[in-house]
């Protein structure tokens, strides 16, 4: 990659003049989060952008009051191990924390179990509220919820913890690329966290958004915001790539140089959507027959911006990927009749 390219830092977080658009989205959460001091989640496909938001809401806390912090779910073992971290979070309680959470090496008693943590953590809560304060929680990766062994209690005292805000001042934002409750059901066979977490779906960016984001380069020639909305539609990781990938090797030829970029990010999605169940019915809807698509798996397959309202696809390029695939289905060997 070529030195000075602004766009070089794809697939990265996107902060400072990297970040453009998505106004509606970051007026909503922090009016959820910062206003209405209730929790959020923030649901996509992998690379959309999530976690781009919700950093850019973490670090814009409303006044010296509202406390915030980051929490990489994917990177704990064990439910208990997030609280550890929201434990750390707690100002108030951060001068009995270290001496709580070391005491079980220093002494050889049993490590704090998650009963402990959550007494802690609503006992650090109590503390901030005396003091006026209010403390806001992105957990990033949440999916991993879904691998923890203690998930039924966590999400149980998870739920406890943020559903009586004038009480307890917390609140999560939750960056997911599953909706919430689907979570809950796998990973401990519930759905209550998902009842006090409103959702919002972020799907591709808008036409404007993409021409600002081309804004960002004089090199970049006339024509690379559409060419960059014909071949990503909209998705700011890919849109990104294209930019990066012309002001490398030029505009002519450009399809030979995003090619393996764009077919890497379809089988990337595609994985994903297989495990979720829903690949069937993107490729029903996008290709056909679409009549008996599920009601459910339709909606959400539009809210992840995949298929928009008048049945159009992400983009040309993705909707040939899917018409190949569809073909390709087609083309399978059928089994024949049991003997």
């Amino acid at each position: 990659m070529m030195p000075g390219n602004p766009y070089s830092a794809y697939g990265t977080i996107a902060s400072g003049s990297r970040f453009v658009g998505r106004d509606d989205q970051l007026g909503w959460l922090k009016r959820r989060l910062y206003e209405g001091r209730s929790s959020a989640a923030l649901i996509g496909l992998t690379r959309v952008g999530k976690s781009s938001i919700a950093r850019r809401v973490i670090a814009e806390p409303p006044d010296a009051d509202t406390v915030t912090g980051w929490i990489n779910v994917a990177a704990a073992q064990s439910g208990a191990e997030v609280l550890r971290h929201v434990l750390g979070h707690c100002p108030a309680a951060a001068a009995t924390t270290r001496v709580f959470l070391s005491a079980g090496s220093a002494n050889g008693s049993a490590e704090p179990t998650m009963f402990d943590l959550f007494g802690r953590v609503r006992e650090g809560l109590l503390r901030l509220r005396r003091s006026g304060r209010y403390l806001v929680i992105a957990l990033d990766e949440f999916d991993s919820v879904r691998h923890f062994a203690d998930a039924h209690q966590f999400l149980t005292i998870l739920r406890e913890l943020v559903y009586h805000p004038d009480h307890m001042p917390m609140a999560v934002l939750t960056v997911a690329r599953r909706p919430i409750d689907r979570i809950e059901v796998e990973a401990a066979d519930i759905s209550t966290f998902a009842g006090v977490c409103e959702s919002s779906y972020l799907g591709p960016m808008s036409y404007a958004e993409i021409g600002a984001m081309a804004g960002r380069s004089a090199a970049l020639p006339a024509d690379a915001h559409d060419l960059a909305w014909m071949y990503a539609g909209g998705h700011p990781f890919l849109s990104e790539v294209i930019f990066a990938r012309i002001l490398e090797h030029g505009i002519a030829d450009i399809e030979r140089f995003i090619g393996p970029d764009l077919s890497d990010y379809y089988r990337k999605v595609e994985g994903f959507l297989r495990r979720e169940g829903l690949w069937e019915a993107l490729l029903r809807l996008a290709v056909g027959p679409a009549a008996h698509v599920d009601a459910e798996q339709s909606a959400l397959i539009r809210r992840y911006g995949l298929i928009a309202e008048d049945g159009s696809v992400l983009s040309s390029d993705f909707a040939m990927f899917l018409q190949s695939r569809g073909d390709d289905a087609v083309r399978q060997p059928q089994a024949g009749p049991p003997g």
